[in-house]
């Protein structure tokens, strides 16, 4: 599942994404030549991505597109979005610096140890070197979200028995939400960097599930639910906020148990500002939670 916290020192979530309207593009593909800045951050011109983000070279994605649920929760699978090298390199790059995952409390909004998310991860800061470069241009290109509203990618390790109870992306305090970092998560996307060999499924429990869904073909956690078997190089896309702009209790997700085989993951989180354009204070006073969105 999708949270965790912020690079640059906040970490997970008992919440998960949240933002304003935005839809998928009709088609993300474009010519197969390579292409500079403009498409790569979100099909608009490169001064609309991040301040300061290098320009990078990169072939568009041409995969496919497949919808698991329309609405309530409104969420794709994203065909191949990464490559081969990409996975393998987004998990060789991690392996070192992975840590026991913590999830974002719902009071004071700061990172604290839960037993309902087991799994290890870590961040990578925004343009971190030149591949993670690339695949967040990629990202911002695919999903039509500006380069400069998500989060530094988090990955994340599930062994067998590791998961992440159902939650929210969206944030329930408001110092996480607040403008000057960002917002409310708007989308999540959920790349799957291994092809566990049972369990490990992404789940939505509030969702509604296929007429043709088989109890038999899903571990037991996935049984009744509607979700997605994590597959090598595909990614789930969702989005928290309602298009306008509401907190989605549809988008309650969590990560099943790995059973076996082993499950990496990469998660970017996408905001309804620019992310992080000013520092986190922790010293400041926490307002209230609430469910308005900030």
């Amino acid at each position: 599942g999708g949270a965790g916290g912020r690079a640059g020192g906040r970490a997970g979530a008992g919440a998960d994404a949240g933002g304003g309207s935005v839809g998928l593009p009709k088609k993300v593909a474009r010519k197969k030549a390579k292409k500079k800045g403009g498409w790569g951050f979100g099909g608009r011109p490169s001064d609309q991505g991040s301040a300061g983000a290098p320009a990078v070279e990169f072939e568009p994605w041409s995969g496919a597109i497949e919808v698991v649920s329309a609405w309530n929760p409104r969420a794709y699978m994203l065909r191949n979005i990464l490559t081969e090298e990409e996975c393998d390199y987004l998990i060789a790059k991690s392996e070192k610096s992975l840590r026991a995952s913590g999830v974002v409390d719902n009071e004071t909004g700061l990172s604290t140890m839960s037993k309902v998310r087991t799994s290890e991860g870590t961040f990578f800061n925004r343009h971190h070197d030149e591949m993670i470069t690339r695949i967040e241009a990629k990202i911002a290109g695919v999903t039509m979200i500006p380069e400069r509203d998500g989060e530094g990618l988090q990955i994340l390790r599930y062994k067998i028995g590791q998961k992440y109870d159902a939650h929210h992306d969206y944030f329930h305090d408001n110092v996480n939400g607040d403008a000057a970092h960002g917002g409310q998560r708007v989308a999540t996307l959920l790349m799957y960097l291994t092809t566990p060999e049972e369990g490990g499924e992404t789940i939505f429990p509030n969702g509604e599930v296929p007429a043709d869904h088989n109890p038999a073909d899903w571990s037991e956690c996935a049984k009744g639910k509607l979700g997605v078997k994590p597959r090598r190089g595909d990614a789930m896309l969702f989005y928290s906020l309602t298009p306008s702009g509401e907190k989605d209790p549809f988008s309650l997700h969590g990560s099943c148990p790995v059973v076996k085989g082993i499950k990496y993951s990469a998660t970017r989180w996408m905001h309804v500002h620019p992310c992080m354009v000013a520092p986190l204070l922790l010293t400041r006073k926490i307002t209230p939670a609430t469910d308005a969105a900030p």
